[in-house]
């Protein structure tokens, strides 16, 4: 009996030794496996980054060091007003959208201005202006784009963020948190949200609509219905702009970890990532043809304006 139980004892003991050998052939096996599906998934995906990338062309617009942001081209296309803070002030300027001359500053005031919108003729620039040291919320004022004229708009209207329309004199911006809209320039703002927080509005479907942030994502709301829907539910999704031309919405995500340039249709379908780098970039503009993006970028070391000349196949 006593050389039975050895015997038995021995069996189980190679069975257990031989079965572990094999389930860790096995999982070798697997790991070698998951570890070649991984590569050729990032191969594909880095493969698709360049496919998508061919023939996008970045231009720095400022080169002065200083803060340069929220770009805006004219109607034209042919200028970019923006906001550079220069000597603890915060001014509007204009240059040309291809970097070639000089900028020229339109506004000489003691204030933070920001944010500039052209008008559909393009003969007027409407942008928020704040005073040094206060915490009061801003106000809305309009100059001529040749950098006379400057003014109040409306009654001191309050508020920021404005996106003049496209097509005619209807005018969106913030204030308190909530979306406002006057449909002439001489009109009394009407609110078209009321709860929540709500920024960085364009006008979307021939200003019948407007696109914002809200909760991390990209939502619609309808200037009659005022009833808002979210196109976005991935990452942190900002800053849209769109281009009537050719239906395409122009956003910032950190979606692939880094707060980078996108574009996409407006059923939010065919997400393309123009900018894949360690810098950050903010406030895209497309001109009016859908042809380039103004934004606003750190990766020359200090934040410039930049273009993007976009390729017809994106």
């Amino acid at each position: 009996m006593k050389r039975y139980a050895a015997f038995f004892v021995v069996l189980i003991i190679c069975l257990s030794v031989f079965g572990c050998k094999k389930n860790d052939v096995e999982t070798i096996d697997t790991s070698k496996k998951i570890a070649e599906l991984r590569r050729a998934t990032k191969k594909r995906q880095e493969k698709k980054k360049e496919k998508t990338k061919v023939g996008i062309e970045f231009i720095r617009i400022t080169k002065t060091y200083e803060y340069d942001s929220a770009p805006a081209f004219s109607p034209d296309g042919t200028k970019i007003a923006y906001a550079s803070y220069r000597d603890d002030v915060q001014n509007i300027w204009i240059v040309d959208s291809e970097g070639k001359e000089k900028p020229k500053r339109i506004t000489h005031t003691a204030t933070l201005d920001n944010r500039p919108t052209w008008s559909a003729d393009g003969n007027t620039i409407i942008f928020s202006s704040a005073k040094l040291n206060d915490n009061a919320e801003p106000k809305l004022r309009i100059i001529n784009s040749n950098g006379t004229n400057l003014r109040q708009l409306g009654k001191g209207v309050q508020g920021y963020n404005p996106s003049c329309s496209p097509i005619n004199e209807q005018l969106v911006f913030v204030s308190k948190n909530n979306l406002w809209i006057m449909k002439t320039l001489n009109d009394k703002p009407e609110y078209i949200t009321t709860k929540g927080y709500h920024d960085y509005p364009c006008w979307m479907d021939n200003a019948k609509k407007v696109l914002f942030f809200s909760d991390n994502d990209l939502h619609l709301i309808g200037i009659d219905k005022k009833e808002s829907t979210c196109l976005t539910k991935d990452a942190w999704n900002s800053f849209p702009s769109i281009s009537l031309k050719t239906n395409k919405i122009a956003f910032i995500s950190n979606r692939s970890g880094n707060y980078d340039l996108w574009i996409m249709n407006s059923d939010c379908t065919n997400p393309v990532q123009i900018t894949d780098d360690k810098y950050n970039e903010l406030y895209p503009c497309f001109s009016s043809d859908g042809s380039r993006i103004a934004f606003q970028s750190d990766k020359s070391g200090n934040f410039d304006i930049w273009v993007a000349k976009l390729p017809e196949n994106i």
